[in-house]
């Protein structure tokens, strides 16, 4: 399910080192001094613009990643990055760094993402703030522009999320591993051949988790309709008309952009597919860190688009896997794509049990699974090698049917998500 939209992202991060010197102190124990002055003299057509607020988590004394990125325009001269860790208006700890590509060079959209030490003094939450400075006095701070949830404050930072740090016990992984539900592992895996779960959600509570899901992709504004739930041990979604009564949809794609993301490895859910025509269920992987925007779709069904991918009953019979990858002009080139019945043969009414759904990324390629079957061979690829998050959702195709259904009678139904590290 390609999001063919043009968006530019803002980021920066480095691991954490003491500042030298500068002109207003940190807090306590932070080693580090506000270095650079607000300055109106000194501006950048640049844009610190992320496309969703950074949550960042990690443990005292461990490490943690973040990503942002820049689009940027060149500057007069090369300037230094700085990351503020700030408590009550006071910074607590940070880093200035060199970028690797001077910002007398930068040009579009540059992209840093890095590894980076917590102290071990450092709970609870911190805002993060970023910014450009000179190196040489007067030390003036750059005025640049932000956009979307990025904002700047008096001291010309720029907000770009949050740091949540919990108790220390050394390195911590991005996602470490979780207690795995009972159950075989992946389908189509062999024993020994897959590595720990590293996220699973068995959807057994009264309601979908929002620390976990997030309810629209980060370009599509949030909607008060009422598109999922949870009911007897599965998530239900279903693609809901505009509030209006307009012959348009809501569709619904529950994900977890900011909370899980994994490279390489096992993905898999179980689940029902939507009854009648025009239905568009999918479960993928994304990343929007930069133009490449990476996109693995597991599963896509389009039932009936052209008279076709449905049984007599105009209820979905085929699906395909497909890999995309995006471009500097905000378009997308189509790798491979596996279409099920072509490889498998009949599936039968895909709306009519729960089947599982799966692939397995490796450093050179993408196998996805049908029940355990393969879709063919692997499809020989290294160029997805980014973290990427889980989607799973559902709408109707771009131009709906005219008998497009709609309400929680035509659900897409998932039992479950689970995810193993690779072996």
């Amino acid at each position: 399910m390609f999001a063919i939209q043009r968006v530019f992202t803002a980021l920066c991060c480095a691991s954490l080192v003491a500042s030298c010197s500068g002109a207003v102190d940190g807090g306590p124990d932070s080693g580090i001094t506000n270095l650079g002055a607000p300055s109106s003299s000194i501006s950048s057509s640049t844009t610190v613009r992320p496309v969703s607020p950074m949550e960042v988590r990690g443990a005292a004394g461990g490490t943690a990643r973040y990503a942002l990125n820049w689009y940027a325009s060149p500057m007069g001269e090369d300037m230094m990055v700085f990351v503020h860790f700030v408590r009550d208006g006071v910074i607590q700890f940070g880093d200035d760094y060199w970028p690797e590509q001077g910002t007398s060079q930068w040009s579009g959209a540059v992209v840093h993402e890095r590894d980076f030490a917590i102290p071990d003094y450092a709970s609870g939450q911190y805002d993060i703030f970023v910014g450009l400075y000179q190196t040489h006095a007067p030390w003036d701070r750059v005025s640049m522009s932000s956009e979307g949830p990025a904002w700047q404050d008096d001291q010309q930072r720029y907000w770009v999320g949050t740091l949540s740090v919990g108790e220390g016990g050394g390195e911590e992984p991005t996602n470490p591993p979780v207690d795995p539900p009972s159950g075989d592992g992946p389908a189509g895996a062999a024993p020994g051949s897959y590595g720990a779960m590293t996220f699973h959600d068995e959807f057994n509570g009264s309601s979908v988790d929002y620390s976990v899901w997030r309810k629209q992709m980060w370009w599509v504004p949030e909607h008060d309709l009422d598109t999922h739930r949870v009911e007897d041990g599965v998530v239900k979604m279903w693609s809901a008309k505009h509030s209006d009564g307009s012959w348009e949809f809501n569709n619904v794609d529950l994900n977890t952009d900011g909370t899980f993301a994994q490279r390489y490895g096992w993905f898999e859910i179980e689940a029902k597919l939507p009854p009648g025509p025009g239905q568009w269920p999918s479960f993928w992987l994304y990343a929007h860190n930069d133009a490449t925007r990476p996109e693995i779709d597991i599963m896509e069904a389009y039932s009936c688009l052209g008279g076709d991918w449905c049984d007599g009953n105009r209820n979905p019979n085929d699906y395909t896997g497909t890999l995309w990858m995006g471009d500097e002009g905000g378009g997308a080139e189509q790798i491979s794509q596996r279409r099920a019945t072509e490889v498998l043969g009949g599936l039968g009414a895909l709306s009519d049990d729960f089947h599982r759904y799966g692939a397995h990324w490796e450093p050179d390629g993408v196998t996805f699974f049908f029940d355990g079957r393969p879709l063919g061979d692997k499809i020989w690829t290294d160029r997805f090698n980014q973290e990427m998050y889980v989607v799973l959702g559902v709408g109707p195709f771009h131009e709906p049917l005219w008998d497009t259904p709609s309400g929680i009678e035509w659900s897409y139904q998932v039992n479950y998500v689970r995810v193993w590290a690779d072996q």
